[in-house]
C-alpha cells in the first residue's frame, strides 16, 4: 500500500524535471540529444566530460578485475529501470563547481548503483544521485547506491529525491564505509531508513546534513543494525520522519557501545538549525550549530576555526 502510494509521490516529482532538456540549477542547461554517447554492457576506462552526456540504454557492470574512473562535470542519464553494478572499482571525480550527475532520462526512474564484492576503494567525491525508485520486486531494492561486502568513501555528495524499500539514500552491509560532508535530503525508504542504513559495517558519518528524509516505517535519518565499529559526529539531523524507530539516529539490534556519537545537531523541541532556506543548507549567520562540532583542530573548519556541525563544516566544508 505505502510503496504504491510513495513511487506515486516520487514519480510526480520526477515528471516535473526534464530530462531531455535540464535546465535546473543543477544542470547548467545541458540538452540531451544527438551529442551524448550511449553505453551499455561491461565497461571500463575512463568517462570523460567531452565524450557526455552519457545515456544508459541497458545496465552497465564494472567487472572484477575493472577500473571505470568518471570524470568532473559528467552526467550520466539512465533509461528506465537500468542499473550500474560494480564488483570491480569506481572512481567518481567530481570537482567543487563541476560535479557528477546520476539521474533519470526520459521523465523515468533507474535503479541506483550497486557495489557488491569489491576488496578495492571505491570513492564518490562531489557527485548528485537522484531520482532512483525501487519498489518489490525489482532486482535491486535498497539504497541509491548499495555497498554490500566491499569499501566505499562518500564526500561532498547530495543524495535527494530517492525512494526505496531501505535506505532511502545509502544501504551499507557487512563493509567499511566512510560518509563525509554530505547531503541526504527527501528521500525516502518504505521498511527503515529514510536517509540511509548501516548494517554489519565499520562507518564514519562525520559532518553531514540529514534534512527532510521520510521513512513509512522505522527510523526517518539512520538506522544502524548490528554495528561495528561506527563514528557519529559534527552532523546535522532536522525534518526527518518515521512513523516508528528514533527520527535520528535508530538502533535496531546489537552492540550499541560499537557507536560513538558527539557533538550532532538533533532538532529536539522547537532547535532549529536556522538553514539560509529550505533550498540552500548552508548555515545563515544566527546558525547555533556555527562552531558547535567537535573542538578537536583535526575536525577543524578549512579556515581553522572549530567545526560547524553539518555538510558545510570541517575541512572539507568549503564547497
Amino acid at each position: 500500500m505505502y510503496i504504491k502510494s510513495l513511487s506515486t509521490l516520487i514519480l510526480a516529482i520526477v515528471l516535473m524535471i526534464s530530462c531531455r532538456k535540464v535546465n535546473g540549477p543543477d544542470s547548467g542547461g545541458i540538452i540531451v540529444g544527438d551529442a551524448s554517447t550511449e553505453i551499455e554492457g561491461d565497461i571500463s576506462g575512463r568517462l570523460k566530460f567531452e565524450d557526455g552526456p552519457f545515456v544508459v540504454i541497458d545496465d552497465i557492470h564494472i567487472l572484477p578485475a575493472d577500473t571505470l574512473v568518471i570524470d568532473a562535470g559528467v552526467y550520466i542519464y539512465f533509461e528506465e529501470g537500468r542499473r550500474l553494478t560494480v564488483e570491480g572499482l569506481l572512481i567518481v571525480n567530481g570537482e567543487k563547481n563541476k560535479p557528477v550527475f546520476f539521474r533519470t532520462y526520459n521523465e523515468s526512474y533507474w535503479l541506483g548503483i550497486s557495489l557488491l564484492n569489491s576488496s578495492q576503494l571505491s570513492e564518490f567525491r562531489y557527485c548528485i544521485i537522484q531520482q532512483v525508485i525501487q519498489e518489490s520486486g525489482d532486482v535491486v531494492t535498497s539504497g541509491a547506491v548499495e555497498v554490500q561486502n566491499s569499501n566505499a568513501l562518500f564526500q561532498n555528495c547530495i543524495f535527494q529525491q530517492n525512494l526505496t524499500q531501505s535506505g532511502g539514500g545509502l544501504f551499507i552491509n557487512n563493509s567499511s564505509a566512510e560518509i563525509k560532508n554530505c547531503i541526504f535530503r527527501d528521500n525516502y525508504a518504505d521498511y527503515f531508513g529514510g536517509a540511509f542504513v548501516l548494517e554489519n559495517s565499520t562507518s564514519s558519518v562525520i559532518n553531514n546534513t540529514i534534512y527532510n528524509n521520510t521513512c513509512y516505517n522505522f527510523g526517518g535519518g539512520i538506522v544502524l543494525d548490528d554495528p561495528l565499529t561506527t563514528d557519529i559526529q559534527n552532523n546535522i539531523f532536522y525534518s526527518n520522519y518515521s512513523f516508528t524507530g528514533d527520527r535520528h539516529i535508530a538502533v535496531t539490534s546489537g552492540d550499541s557501545s560499537n557507536i560513538n556519537l558527539g557533538y550532532n545537531f538533533l532538532d529536539a523541541g522547537n532547535l532549529n538549525p536556522q538553514f539560509v532556506s529550505s533550498g540552500d543548507l548552508h548555515l545563515s549567520a544566527i546558525s547555533p550549530c556555527i562552531n558547535n562540532g567537535n573542538p578537536d583542530s583535526v575536525y577543524n573548519d578549512y579556515d581553522g576555526t572549530r567545526n560547524d556541525q553539518g555538510a558545510y563544516g570541517g575541512p572539507m566544508g568549503d564547497w
